[in-house]
């Protein structure tokens, strides 16, 4: 998505394996590290964010309830993004 957008997207790999018993607040704390910006792992994403799961993933967390109440950006057979003002934003919304 970044090499798509010329840069204006900045990808984060978050959660790469969510086994059982994972929240929504682990799988956007672990940051993924392969293909990605050395930063990413020390900093926060700034502006809008979104995430992404295969409905798969999100059936998995122990906590999916928690993305009901988020705007979904994007779904389809295989697929849900969900969208948020900040990652402080959805950060909160995860711990609540």
């Amino acid at each position: 998505m970044t090499e798509l957008s010329n840069g204006t997207v900045d990808v984060w790999s978050w959660g790469a394996d969510i086994g059982e018993n994972w929240r929504g607040i682990d799988a956007v704390s672990t940051v993924w590290h392969w293909l990605q910006l050395r930063e990413h792992t020390i900093l926060y994403p700034e502006g809008k964010v979104f995430v992404l799961f295969e409905r798969e993933q999100l059936e998995r967390l122990v906590d999916k309830e928690q993305f009901d109440t988020a705007e979904i950006l994007y779904q389809s057979d295989k697929y849900i993004m969900f969208g948020y003002e900040s990652d402080f934003i959805l950060r909160n919304e995860l711990l609540t």
